[in-house]
């Protein structure tokens, strides 16, 4: 009888997370299982499933430094991303960031959470996102990056593993125009003194950090926040993004 009323229970409590009639996150088609995305969407989405050892950036099976990469510091430990950035991903991503359909975040959430358990990372102390100007997450409502890591890190607690949030870190301080059609070398520049720490330094001193954020495209952005943390003695800085831009197709 218990056992019964509990599956019941199970049923119910799923059907609300899951109604008839759920659709793709992407194309709208109706699903008939109960899942984020159609199977042709799915097979749209571009696993990288080989990466630069540093910058994540997609690789063959035979390379572990690509050439962006080779002779140059970074400032960042490592960076990671499930996805490459393709014409899916970035429908999904412009829903989320514009359209306010934080619901996709979830999805996002579960890929980030599988690709960083993957990488079998284990000293992580401290997971933080990157910064929005006041203004522009005013004019937004919420930032992306954050709302991407709280939804990263609940899921990591489903699996069992726990990972402290702060998000006072570190403030954007000067109101850079968009990334969107600049190229490596303005990015680096408009990046440039934009970000200032926000906590005490000793808070991070010593410790390994890991920054979320939604798209790395060439990293300017990741790249200078790292070197903050890294000025003020941070042991490890990580880097974990939905997409990687796939530099070798962008040649």
């Amino acid at each position: 009888m218990v056992k019964e009323f509990l599956k019941k229970f199970a049923n119910e409590f799923l059907d609300c997370l899951y109604p008839n009639g759920i659709k793709c996150l992407n194309c709208n088609a109706e699903l008939k299982e109960k899942d984020f995305l159609c199977d042709k969407c799915k097979e749209k989405l571009v696993l990288i499933k080989h990466a630069c050892k540093k910058c994540g950036n997609p690789v063959n099976s035979q390379t572990e430094i690509c050439d962006e990469c080779k002779g140059k510091e970074r400032f960042f430990d490592l960076a990671i991303s499930p996805y490459e950035y393709c014409k899916t991903a970035q429908s999904l991503i412009l829903k989320f960031k514009y359209n306010k359909e934080k619901y996709i975040a979830d999805f996002f959430a579960k890929s980030l959470a599988k690709r960083f358990l993957n990488e079998k990372i284990t000293d992580v102390d401290i997971v933080t996102s990157v910064p929005l100007n006041e203004s522009r997450q005013k004019e937004r409502g919420f930032n992306q990056a954050e709302v991407l890591s709280r939804e990263f890190v609940n899921e990591l607690n489903n699996s069992g593993v726990y990972l402290q949030e702060r998000y006072d870190l570190v403030k954007r301080v000067k109101n850079t125009p968009t990334q969107t059609s600049l190229t490596k070398q303005e990015r680096q520049e408009n990046l440039k003194g934009a970000f200032s720490l926000s906590c005490n330094k000793n808070e991070i001193s010593g410790k390994n950090i890991l920054v979320i954020d939604d798209i790395f495209t060439t990293g300017a952005t990741l790249e200078e926040i790292s070197k903050l943390f890294k000025k003020y003695k941070a042991k490890k800085v990580y880097c974990l993004t939905v997409c990687h831009t796939n530099i070798n197709r962008e040649k």
